[in-house]
């Protein structure tokens, strides 16, 4: 990388580590990420600011929003310029995901929501569709979600997704939070991959800045990676879309191989019963 990438990459770093320590300012007062002295104190102290000093912390959130889309904008300038390239690109995003993951989803409580809709179904052995988080009194993980009062308001195959991550928590919290920060992050990248491919066949000129349009956009950044929205996931299944469509190809070899998978090993699995 040239010294103004290099400048870039650490300026995108500092500004997302400055961001993921600022989120632990909003942690929910009921959750006790950790009983480790040192961890307490930390949390304690941002809380103090997060929760009973308004004025300062909105400031501070203002701040880093203003730089945040500041240095956003000067990427995509410099993108069209042609003066930075595919390798600080891809550091970037990979290295924002990767600090982004270890954030608190200080701005929004839908992750605890999917967790706990998967926990009723890995759990409880219980349908979302019929049971909410109200209806488990005892369990302490109600203690800081939000909307316990709802069923499960998504589609069944967004709850079939979030099966994998709960499941790689082994049943303990703050495995499972980051679980699905994971999950999330590597659809995020997924999805920055396949807006590559697109615009690689489409409109190669802008090949570079469309990909981090998306990609070092601190709206999808916050949003999809720190809050670990679903939308994430969806927008995946809708670039896939797009990129069979282009690539028909590839979507008739993989229809190939998916056919040819069922031929082979279905009856297999069928004979026996």
């Amino acid at each position: 990388m040239s010294k103004l990438e290099k400048f870039l990459f650490g300026s995108n770093i500092i500004l997302y580590f400055l961001l993921t320590i600022f989120s632990y300012a909003y942690t929910d007062l009921n959750l006790t990420l950790s009983q480790n002295p040192l961890v307490l104190q930390f949390i304690s102290n941002m809380q103090q600011m997060g929760y009973f000093n308004r004025p300062q912390s909105s400031l501070i959130y203002i701040l880093f929003i203003v730089f945040a889309f500041t240095l956003f904008l000067c990427n995509l300038g410099l993108f069209l310029k042609n003066k930075i390239g595919l390798t600080y690109l891809k550091y970037s995003s990979i290295s924002n995901v990767i600090i982004l993951i270890f954030a608190y989803p200080f701005l929004s409580s839908d992750l605890f929501n999917y967790i706990f809709d998967a926990k009723i179904v890995v759990t409880y052995h219980l349908n979302p569709y019929t049971h909410k988080a109200l209806d488990f009194p005892a369990d302490d993980w109600i203690r800081f979600m939000r909307w316990t009062h709802r069923y499960s308001p998504y589609g069944p195959l967004w709850l079939i997704y979030s099966l994998v991550p709960f499941t790689f928590g082994f049943g303990k919290f703050i495995l499972t939070l980051f679980s699905f920060k994971i999950f999330i992050g590597v659809f995020h990248l997924v999805n920055t991959l396949l807006i590559y491919k697109i615009l690689k066949n489409k409109d190669p000129k802008i090949l570079l800045f469309g990909t981090a349009f998306y990609t070092l956009n601190p709206l999808f950044l916050i949003e999809g990676v720190v809050n670990a929205h679903n939308d994430v996931l969806i927008a995946t299944f809708l670039l896939l879309s797009i990129y069979f469509l282009i690539n028909k190809k590839t979507l008739h070899s993989l229809s190939m191989l998916v056919l040819g998978f069922f031929i082979k090993y279905i009856p297999i699995l069928i004979l026996p019963w």
